[in-house]
């Protein structure tokens, strides 16, 4: 049996790459949810407590 071939894997895991690329975009769009709503926060923070003029 040739030894090359026994450390690759037979089979390409589509199910578990479509898993790891929900993931990845779930997790990006949580943290442009997080940054946004802190960005808000301050923009709002800085009209309210900010100087009239």
């Amino acid at each position: 049996m040739d030894q090359r071939r026994t450390s690759t894997p037979l089979r390409h895991d589509e199910a578990g790459h479509r898993r790891a690329a929900n993931r990845a975009v779930g997790v990006s769009a949580l943290g442009l949810g997080v940054t946004g709503a802190i960005e808000l926060a301050l923009a709002m923070g800085n009209r309210i407590g900010g100087a009239a003029g």
